[in-house]
């Protein structure tokens, strides 16, 4: 196959869903290791993994960059955070998350939208 063949060319769509994809598995590896430093390097790769793809300006990319490159206080903040966002990507669905993680706002219903506007205002 020719270097400049089409079908050696990524899928952009396809991309875009391989780094979530890929972001929930290590974030599910990231917050069950006990050492903080090897975890933050295991969320680094997987950083600079997305922001080398060919989706990488994608607005959800963009997102998933945000989140992983937020420095978290401790490492119990960054366990209860990320394991939050690992199951959302895991699962694309929407469950509570802070104003931390843009990223899982894409499984957020019309429904708990409306619901979070009447308490967060």
């Amino acid at each position: 196959i020719a270097p400049q063949s089409s079908l050696l060319k990524v899928n952009y769509e396809l991309d875009i869903q391989r780094n979530r994809a890929e972001t929930s598995e290590v974030l599910k590896r990231a917050v069950v290791e006990t050492d903080y430093e090897r975890a933050r390097g295991m969320v680094k790769g997987q950083l600079e993994k997305i922001r080398s793809s060919v989706s990488a300006e994608s607005p959800l990319c963009q997102q998933l960059i945000r989140d992983l490159e937020f420095q978290y206080s401790s490492q119990r903040e960054f366990q209860t955070t990320m394991t939050n966002v690992f199951m959302q990507h895991g699962q694309e669905r929407a469950t509570y998350s802070t104003a931390k993680t843009s990223s899982t706002n894409c499984y957020v219903t019309s429904g708990q939208k409306r619901y979070r506007s009447k308490f967060c205002s």
